[in-house]
């Protein structure tokens, strides 16, 4: 089984690989660039980075789009002196879980990006990933090694962990590689025991020298479709712990309580069997109404942003899976009758 985690919180890391690595000087400017990022929605990390646009330089804050996804107001930035950056425009990266924040002024430290990652790294090199490693709103440093490289992503083996999000992937030469942005995990069968299972974790970093494609969201409503992206994951939640409990719990859903009350309710007052399949057909034809209707009109809002357009997708394939299960329960229960 193969699971994907976002950094934004703690979780336990079993690793598969030490990540051990010789760390390497990093400078103090490059050190004052890293950004404890808080808001409602958790602790991540951000990096301020200087580049040159139109022969001027243009400072910016990196995050990931999963740090600040789901919060009310925008996520404070904070300097390791304690001072707080003022966040100007929000930009987001399509297909990438990058967000940018431009500065109206500049700052004193800063990081810079690598301009061609293909041709100049190579698997192997050390790379270091500072960040606000498990929310402790502290700045460490863990080393490692570039594990593999792709078209979007940078895969290494420093352990990383929960609140390292959004922060940089320095390599040994001083630049940016990459973005801290999630790692996976993936039972599978431990060759040296019999029977025994083991854990697999890789981790992942977006590259940042190849975005293609860009957003410039109203942040009204890019937290108006994470409200409404949080209704639709609440409900999925509701519907996977009715089917896991064998359709005895729903979390307080009253939507599924009115269609399974009504369901007892019909049961109780069945006066044959033919009825009482007839009611419990229609309630699992009930069910696979809602498995699909909320998620399916938020997916149809043509102005969504990349992100919440993405979660949304996610969020189709799970209700996939439980409106085939509704579907098979409701056929079983109307050919019995």
């Amino acid at each position: 089984m193969r699971r994907i985690f976002r950094l934004l919180v703690p979780f336990l890391v079993f690793a598969a690989s030490s990540g051990a690595a010789e760390p390497f000087p990093i400078s103090k400017q490059a050190t004052n660039s890293i950004l404890i990022m808080q808001g409602q929605s958790g602790a991540g990390t951000g990096f301020v980075v200087r580049r040159q646009l139109d022969g001027k330089d243009r400072f910016f804050v990196y995050t990931n789009q999963h740090v600040i996804a789901g919060a009310k107001s925008l996520p404070r930035a904070i300097r390791p002196d304690g001072s707080v950056v003022a966040l100007g425009k929000l930009v987001t990266a399509v297909n990438y879980d990058l967000a940018i924040f431009m500065l109206d002024a500049p700052e004193e430290n800063f990081l810079e990006l690598q301009a061609d990652v293909d041709a100049t790294v190579n698997v192997g090199d050390p790379i270091a990933t500072p960040g606000n490693s498990g929310g402790a709103s502290t700045i460490t440093f863990k080393y490692g090694q570039v594990v593999a490289l792709g078209p979007q992503l940078v895969e290494i083996d420093a352990l990383i962990k929960g609140g390292n999000s959004g922060g940089p992937i320095i390599h040994e030469n001083g630049r940016v590689i990459g973005i801290v942005s999630y790692f996976t995990e993936e039972s599978r069968d431990d060759p040296r025991i019999a029977g025994a299972q083991e854990t697999v974790v890789r981790r992942f970093g977006y590259r940042l020298d190849n975005v293609q494609k860009w957003e410039v969201p109203d942040w009204r409503r890019f937290v108006e479709q994470g409200e409404r992206f949080a209704r639709v994951e609440a409900r999925s939640s509701d519907l996977v712990t009715l089917v896991r409990s064998g359709f005895e719990t729903w979390n307080g859903n009253e939507e599924i309580g009115r269609i399974m009350n009504g369901f007892r309710r019909g049961l109780e007052n069945a006066n044959s069997e033919k009825q009482a399949l007839s009611d419990v057909s229609r309630a699992f034809g009930q069910l696979s109404e809602m498995a699909k209707t909320d998620v399916t009109s938020a997916l149809s809002d043509p102005s969504l942003y990349w992100w919440w357009k993405r979660e949304l997708l996610e969020q189709r394939q799970l209700r996939d899976a439980l409106k085939t299960e509704f579907d098979r329960q409701a056929t079983e229960a109307k050919q019995m009758r």
